[in-house]
């Protein structure tokens, strides 16, 4: 599941409180779906439960939606680096005590932590849809251009370029991607096994003046006259 990402384009509204409880997931009264409670996750997990299962109605907190999951191989070297420190903290501590000086306390990485209930403003539930983050840099083929706005319409997406012209939002292969900004031309993209994506776009160029034109009988008015407008058509 390399590149995944998760959207819920429809999130769910029905309150997680009132749904029956069934081991770590509830059962919604309304579309009797179960939903996974996920707040409370690490991306890991949320990938091994995708990986038996794609078809999954959940409880995420805003954070994990719409960026690419990360497994827990790509973390091992934070792990890595956490665990050596812990050593060279524990050894100091030895020496320490063999010194007979006062030994810190000791907070033990890994030891259970009592978590709270996420606010119900930071949290979405819903069916999920296993999307794919594309990522790239839209340029005007000398430069980036910042402020360019990128959506998905079928999952009612969107994000905007940065400073860099770069961008990244979740999208689905065979999706499209419209890339629109002030001044040039609009421009699309259709997903496929690519997770990059290099867009130039086009200065758009100035459209005719349209010009308005009258006919008709032309009368000379005295200014001492009461003015009376000419019949004209107009085209």
């Amino acid at each position: 599941m390399k590149h995944a990402a998760l959207t819920i384009p429809k999130p769910c509204h029905e309150n997680w409180n009132e749904m029956k409880p069934v081991d770590q997931s509830r059962i919604c009264a309304s579309c009797e779906k179960k939903v996974h409670d996920f707040t409370k996750s690490s991306d890991h997990e949320i990938i091994k439960v995708l990986s038996v299962s794609k078809s999954v109605c959940g409880r995420f907190l805003n954070s994990q939606l719409e960026r690419e999951l990360v497994s827990r191989k790509e973390k091992s070297n934070v792990w890595a680096i956490a665990a050596s420190g812990i050593l060279g903290m524990l050894s100091m501590t030895n020496a320490q005590a063999q010194q007979g000086t006062k030994q810190p306390n000791v907070l033990v990485v890994g030891a259970t932590q009592p978590q709270e209930d996420p606010d119900d403003n930071d949290v979405l539930q819903g069916d999920i849809i296993i999307t794919t983050a594309i990522k790239g840099v839209v340029t005007d083929g000398k430069k980036p251009l910042a402020g360019i706005l990128v959506t998905v319409p079928e999952l009612n997406t969107q994000t905007r370029t940065d400073s860099k012209g770069s961008y990244s939002i979740a999208a689905i292969s065979g999706q499209k991607i419209n890339f629109t900004g002030v001044g040039y031309v609009a421009h699309s993209i259709q997903v496929n096994a690519q997770t990059t994506y290099y867009v130039v776009l086009s200065t758009k160029k100035p459209g005719p003046i349209e010009h308005r034109f009258i006919m008709g009988k032309v009368a000379v008015l005295n200014p001492a006259e009461k003015k009376e407008n000419p019949k004209s058509l107009q085209k």
